[in-house]
């Protein structure tokens, strides 16, 4: 029986479901192995580090993933970075195939004047804050911030509101960062604008992302911008979280529809948000803080090329024979948790055609990437390093009734997954 030797790079939810697709294959006369790789020594990428604290049956999908990675041929190389440790040339001399799985990471830009100001702080890192990802450097927020902006009419968007405005001792039975939730705790935030160019009705935000707002008892939902005429479900929601009474006092939420935004005020720190309302003159919403939360793109290793979406260069998930692309590498910061698990095995069953057509070969590297590792002092953490690494962290949630506490930084992390070894296949 041949062996197909495949590296996944990124463990993130497209990359399980490519294992998992791959693992699953049923191919004759071919048995594949997967090296999951990953920059961080945690897998599961958005879910652990994207998805908001409050939203636990989303992060439930990681029973999913764990089971994924005990079936046989499954490995987890952690903390390796392709691209620095290990190149794109160098992993395509060592596996049959490759199939990069890499999200997005680089926060797209406002392309606006002001836009590098202090305050100015992409969603990207106020959820890897809120999230204790490693590369979160202590809060993004102001000290002393009232009001923020947050530009957006998407899920991230409404995640990066609510988390702001929310009390947050909701937070306290989360896996939210430790530190984050204390510091929102003495955070003066009282009012958070979010603003979008479209309408209530064009909105991208889901309605279930919607609904969670009314659960807010304690935050007044104000509607600027809108009229808010229309049976759509999204518009009728809005419009009753509207004709609710006023709450003087309360911490408020304000949608500010058909707002483009052309600038931000300020002099070193934000002062404003210039918005175009609804096409006429220029008006400013003063704040403190802006979010931009208007998408993400990739960061490729050199040897993928990127097109002006920010994504990687593909034909149905092909980049090249022994090359391709799944998740949001492949088709930009789109859909849902589940919707990589049918673009992830789309991508594996064009590798698998290829295979079958003789455009690429298995079973002739067998090295793999320890060696090279070993002599470049890069020590992976295997996925017994990462089960170490949940068991710190549930023992320590244990302690002070969460679900868990999450180490926060790369020396924690490493700490408690030292003493494992690579498993073997």
């Amino acid at each position: 029986m041949r062996t197909l030797n495949v590296a996944v790079i990124g463990a993130g939810p497209a990359g399980a479901y490519a294992a998992e697709a791959l693992l699953k294959a049923d191919v004759a006369e071919l048995a594949a192995t997967v090296d999951v790789i990953d920059r961080l020594p945690t897998p599961w990428g958005l879910v652990r580090s994207g998805v908001a604290p409050d939203h636990p049956q989303i992060k439930s999908v990681t029973r999913v993933f764990e089971r994924i990675a005990d079936r046989p041929g499954f490995r987890f190389v952690g903390g390796v970075r392709v691209g620095a440790d290990i190149a794109h040339d160098e992993l395509l001399e060592r596996y049959d195939a490759l199939v990069y799985c890499l999200g997005a990471e680089a926060p797209r830009h406002l392309g606006v004047p002001g836009e590098a100001l202090a305050g100015v702080v992409p969603a990207i890192d106020l959820v890897r804050w809120y999230n204790a990802h490693p590369d979160a450097a202590g809060s993004p927020l102001p000290a002393g911030a009232r009001r923020a902006a947050v530009i957006g009419n998407g899920n991230v968007a409404l995640d990066c509101a609510r988390m702001l405005i929310q009390d947050p001792r909701r937070l306290h039975a989360t896996d939210a960062s430790v530190t984050a939730v204390a510091a929102l705790a003495e955070s003066p935030v009282a009012e958070v604008v979010v603003v979008g160019r479209r309408g209530a009705a064009d909105a991208s935000f889901t309605l279930a992302e919607l609904q969670e707002l009314g659960g807010l008892d304690d935050v007044e939902i104000a509607v600027e911008g809108d009229d808010l005429v229309g049976d759509e479900p999204a518009v009728a929601l809005l419009r009753t979280y509207a004709e609710r009474p006023a709450r003087p006092g309360a911490r408020r939420l304000v949608f500010r529809f058909h707002a483009v935004t052309v600038g931000i005020a300020g002099q070193g720190a934000v002062t404003g948000l210039q918005v175009v309302p609804n096409g006429e003159g220029v008006a400013t919403i003063p704040c403190d803080v802006v979010v931009p939360a208007i998408g993400f793109e990739v960061r490729a290793p050199e040897g993928l090329p990127l097109d002006e979406r920010g994504v990687v260069v593909h034909e149905d998930g092909r980049v090249a024979p022994g090359v391709y692309v799944a998740g949001w590498a492949k088709r930009g910061p789109s859909g849902v948790i589940g919707t990589n698990r049918r673009d992830a095995a789309q991508t594996v069953a064009v590798l698998l055609a290829d295979v079958a057509s003789g455009a690429i070969a298995a079973g002739l590297r067998t090295d793999g990437i320890d060696d090279l590792l070993r002599e470049r002092d890069v020590v992976p953490v295997p996925l017994e390093g990462w089960r170490a690494i949940d068991a710190a962290e549930r023992e320590a949630g244990e302690r002070s009734e969460r679900p868990r506490v999450k180490l926060a930084t790369y020396p924690d992390l490493r700490d408690a997954a030292a003493g494992q070894r690579l498993r073997g296949r």
